[in-house]
């Protein structure tokens, strides 16, 4: 496996590049910041599959101990569960609601992501 870690880490390094890049758009790559509550929606989607990638490079590297893996893993199973429910209560009308959800939810994973730059 230690041979493999330099490709890890250069993996974890693009998705951290990634994930901002999907979340808050970037026009000198051509990438538009997501407007509506959807693309918000499948932004905050793509962002949690990144960071739990992330976490899995982290975890095979060594640099991520099994107790923060693990909870980096319910952070982000939750934070899918509050895009379903902001994704619900939009649907539903309530767009404040959703938006508010979707909102927190964005910030919670933030952290994560910070969190997890900060073990690189």
């Amino acid at each position: 496996m230690k041979q493999f870690r330099p490709l890890l880490v250069a993996l974890f390094l693009t998705a951290t590049v990634t994930v901002p890049v999907i979340l808050t758009g970037c026009p000198g790559f051509g990438v538009q910041a997501p407007v509506t509550f959807n693309e918000r929606a499948v932004a905050t989607y793509k962002g949690i599959e990144a960071a739990a990638d992330s976490a899995v490079l982290l975890l095979d590297a060594g640099k991520l101990s099994q107790a923060d893996g693990q909870n980096v893993r319910e952070t982000l199973q939750t934070a899918k569960t509050a895009v379903d429910v902001a994704v619900q209560l939009h649907t539903e009308g309530d767009v404040t609601g959703g938006d508010l959800r979707l909102q927190g939810t964005i910030a919670a994973l933030t952290a994560v992501q910070n969190y997890l730059r900060s073990k690189q």
